[in-house]
């Protein structure tokens, strides 16, 4: 988040970083309060759809660093082991969106690890 400050970008402040679980019982960040409201219905959907677009571009636009992804590793095993499972959990099978959304996942996550393959070699 601060490496989004730095590069000009709105972001909440990082207060804590727990990797441990020492303190909240499990691995978790706690971020500082962003003023403003989300806005999910916009009136002006064009307008709003051009702005997060730009907010998008310049965010994958930014250089990945290796603190970033010392941050993003941790977080893509968990999702890794949650999701590469043969068949959903009875929870992620109840979900709303349900198997379709777990099978996108595991598509998803699959191309990420070729992909990440591909970018170490």
């Amino acid at each position: 988040m601060v490496f989004l400050g730095d590069h000009d970008i709105a972001a909440p402040a990082l207060i804590l970083r727990d990797e441990t679980s020492r303190i909240l019982g499990r691995p978790a960040i706690v971020i500082s309060l962003v003023d403003g409201d989300p806005v999910v219905q916009p009136d002006e959907t064009q307008s709003w759809a051009e702005q997060l677009v730009s907010a998008i571009v310049k965010v994958h636009s930014l250089p990945v660093t290796n603190e970033l992804k010392s941050i993003v590793k941790p977080l893509f095993d968990g999702y890794d082991r949650s999701f590469s499972k043969a068949q959903p959990s009875d929870r992620k099978k109840m979900h709303p969106l349900g198997p379709p959304a777990l099978a996108k996942t595991q598509r998803n996550l699959a191309f990420d690890r070729q992909v990440s393959r591909c970018s170490t070699s």
